[in-house]
């Protein structure tokens, strides 16, 4: 929990607030519609790699936190392909309940908010049928922009 203090704390009054407007910044919290949050450190600029942490509001463990890993990547726009986005994907491993999560979307600035839009499938290893292993739906995650001080 302390490790997860340090890291809210860094990524809110380290960064400038103008970097909360872009998704070329990933870092700072990000919620959805349940409430869960992640808090993103920004991608390696070489390699696309991004960590951060997921604060789980819609699992057995409200409110755990559990580590991430992701990817990132972007091309230039072109002629024929002016909309450009970032692309991502971030997975999450839940620990003792045997599941994954992985997310797959692109991140969008708009007029009004930067947000980042994704599918998701929830893979689980213990399950009480043999069709419910697999479970896929969408999550839009909106950045939080931090108070000024």
């Amino acid at each position: 929990m302390k490790n997860l203090i340090l890291l809210s704390l860094a990524i809110f009054f380290v960064m400038p607030m103008s970097a909360y407007a872009s998704c070329d910044h990933l870092a700072g919290r990000w919620v959805n519609a349940r409430g869960s949050a992640i808090l993103l450190e920004n991608a390696n600029e070489q390699t696309g790699k991004f960590g951060g942490q997921f604060v789980s509001e819609a699992s057995i463990e409200d409110g755990a936190v559990f580590p991430i890993v992701g990817w990132l990547n972007k091309t230039a726009a072109t002629q024929s392909r002016p909309d450009v986005v970032q692309s991502l994907s971030f997975t999450v491993r839940w620990g003792a309940t045997g599941s994954i999560t992985a997310w797959t979307g692109y991140c969008r600035e708009t007029e009004t908010t930067t947000e980042i839009s994704t599918l998701w499938h929830l893979v689980r290893s213990a399950s009480e049928n043999d069709f419910d292993h697999i479970h896929a739906g969408s999550d839009i995650f909106v950045r939080e922009t931090p108070s000024k001080p």
